[in-house]
């Protein structure tokens, strides 16, 4: 973790981070605030601030609630065995957040499992659309592959196949293939 996009509370205080700014985080377990204190960047009138911010790298690859994927899991099973590892989207944050939860280890099965279909998904709609916008056909016409039954009648689905259509057939042209 980089301090990209860092935070500033409105005690002075900078995170690397808006979800690690501790006092939005009055829910959060007692671990997770301890492991949190740790991961601030420094005061904003700190004149050592430019040394605690080139320290930031460090002290948050050496955070555990930052990094330690493989050891964590949900009832869906282990990080360090999951196909969507390497793009899951669920915040270590979110381990503290849990109600109750006092394991760091411990993933929420919903985050977890909305990643999973998240990858997923992804992956099947770039294929799909990436055949398409390479002028692959099906009998002589280009489509997009057919919609499970429970989306085919929303609109919101209908409009949106609607404009990832005409981009495969605009890519078609700039691109030359038919």
């Amino acid at each position: 973790m980089s301090a990209v996009t860092p935070a500033v509370d409105v005690d002075g205080w900078i995170y690397g981070c808006a979800l690690l700014v501790e006092p939005a985080l009055a829910a959060a377990s007692h671990w997770l605030r301890d492991e949190l204190r740790r991961l601030r960047i420094g005061h904003i009138s700190d004149p050592a601030l430019d040394e605690r911010w080139a320290e930031f790298a460090e002290r948050a690859a050496q955070a555990a609630i930052l990094n330690r994927k493989g050891r964590r899991g949900s009832v869906y099973g282990r990080c360090a065995e999951c196909a969507t590892l390497e793009s899951c989207g669920v915040c270590p944050v979110a381990i503290g957040l849990q109600a109750g939860n006092t394991d760091p280890d411990r993933i929420p099965d919903f985050p977890c499992a909305f990643a999973q279909v998240l990858s997923r998904t992804r992956e099947r709609f770039l294929s799909a659309t990436a055949g398409a916008a390479r002028g692959e056909a099906d009998g002589g016409t280009r489509r997009l592959p057919d919609l499970p039954e429970r989306f085919r009648d929303r609109p919101e689905v209908r409009v949106a196949m609607k404009r990832i259509q005409a981009f495969c057939e605009a890519a078609s042209r700039v691109t030359g293939r038919t």
